[in-house]
């Protein structure tokens, strides 16, 4: 029942936090003192990424899928921030921080409803 409303409101949420990662790329460009390190998604910016299909190549299903490989445990906190380093939106250090893995598998079971 309100597993519709969680998605729509996350996609909602989260359409203008990704919708121009171009302007992003632009000013790192034309302004060479930026340092070149992979950006850090919050464990919220994580989830919806994974959603919403940002992981395909790394093996992260998007959407209806993406909620029942969590539901059946295929995909876990670790996977999906394994898969968000191997895309290069996360650096390899916050397989350290447990508090965001901790973060990130919160968010999951919250998906799980």
């Amino acid at each position: 029942m309100f597993k519709p409303l969680i998605v729509t409101l996350l996609s909602a949420i989260a359409v203008p936090y990704f919708a121009s990662p171009a302007l992003g790329e632009d000013t790192m460009a034309f302004n060479p003192t930026i340092s070149r390190q992979a950006p850090e998604f919050s464990p919220f910016h994580l989830v919806i990424a994974g959603y919403q299909g940002q992981l395909l190549r790394e093996g992260i299903p998007a959407n209806d899928a993406f909620l029942s490989a969590i539901r059946t445990n295929q995909i876990e906190a670790k996977d999906l921030v394994q898969s968000a380093i191997a895309s290069g939106k996360l650096s390899v250090d916050i397989l350290s921080n447990q508090g965001y893995l901790d973060s990130v598998m919160l968010l999951l079971n919250d998906l799980e409803i």
